[in-house]
């Protein structure tokens, strides 16, 4: 485990990480280590266990809705961070469950969801953010470890939710999850619950938790010079666009003749490509004197 609290850092800076392997199994996690949390004051630890491990020899057991393992973050209100974490859902479980907080207190019932992620224990997933649900398009393992990593840019109020580096999801981080209304722009934390897809009572495993600090750092795969994205990718009814605020978006088909042109965007900017021919387009983004231009494919 360590610990490292930083800022204005330009570089990649972890802030958070716990493999669990320092602690003696069958103990609970926040006993062993009070950098976690519980969600309330009558909670059920988690369970350290060597049962299963993503790198040797512990990991977390996530067993049951008494169960309700807290991270707290922060709170941040600016900067990037990536938070990654490895999950195990073994056979016979019917599924896992967690989410990411705008705001939380272990002590008061105030709180804001900004995003959840449900497995249903045979594959399947989704993510719901701002009320909006994405259903992964691939398959998660069953009794084999896979990676989860977020990535949550406060400065473009954007989240990126991968698995096994596939992107599942995208969008603006600010909105309130309980009904996509404006909430706030703000991290504050993990929650790791025992539950389902189902709301019935679920059983999994994390291990190798890290949260780093990439302020400053592009960690945005999809464009290197400048922070900017466009999701789902290939598309068919819409996409939507995270460029900077006051960029200028244009998209040319195959043939390089303009379909859309936006001066002056903001940062989250959806469009309706229905009528659109099947093809291969091109996005290019304009913001202070920068110009990258990436594929889109329209299926």
């Amino acid at each position: 485990m360590a610990l490292a609290i930083a800022s204005g850092l330009t570089a990649q800076t972890t802030i958070f990480s716990d493999n669990f392997d320092s602690y003696t199994e069958g103990n609970g996690v926040v006993a062993s280590n009070n950098l976690w949390s519980f969600w309330s004051a009558t909670p059920s630890d988690a369970t350290v266990t060597s049962i299963y491990a993503s790198s040797a020899a512990n990991s977390a057991e996530i067993n049951g809705q008494t169960v309700d393992l807290v991270l707290p973050i922060g709170p941040f209100t600016t900067g990037k961070y990536v938070t990654s974490f490895n999950m195990l859902i073994p056979t016979g479980s019917t599924g896992a469950y967690f989410n990411g907080l705008h705001s939380w207190s272990a002590s008061s019932t105030t709180y804001e969801w900004g995003m959840d992620m449900f497995f249903d224990g045979a594959g399947a997933s989704s993510v719901v953010i701002g009320s909006a649900t994405t259903t992964s398009p691939i398959s998660n393992p069953i009794d084999q470890w896979f990676a989860i990593k977020i990535i949550i840019d406060l400065d473009m109020d954007s989240i990126w939710v991968k698995m096994d580096n596939n992107l599942i999801a995208a969008s603006k981080w600010s909105l309130n999850n309980a009904d996509g209304t404006q909430g706030i722009n703000q991290l504050a934390g993990f929650d790791f619950f025992g539950t389902d897809m189902a709301q019935g009572q679920g059983l999994f495993y994390i291990d190798d938790v890290e949260v780093s600090d990439y302020t400053g750092v592009a960690v945005n795969e999809n464009a290197a010079e400048m922070k900017w994205s466009v999701f789902p990718n290939p598309a068919n009814d819409r996409v939507q666009f995270f460029v900077p605020a006051g960029a200028s978006i244009n998209v040319m088909d195959g043939n390089g003749r303009l379909v859309y042109s936006e001066s002056n965007a903001s940062r989250s900017n959806q469009m309706n490509i229905q009528d659109w021919n099947a093809g291969i387009y091109f996005v290019q983004v304009k913001h202070n004197g920068h110009s990258t231009t990436q594929k889109l494919i329209v299926e």
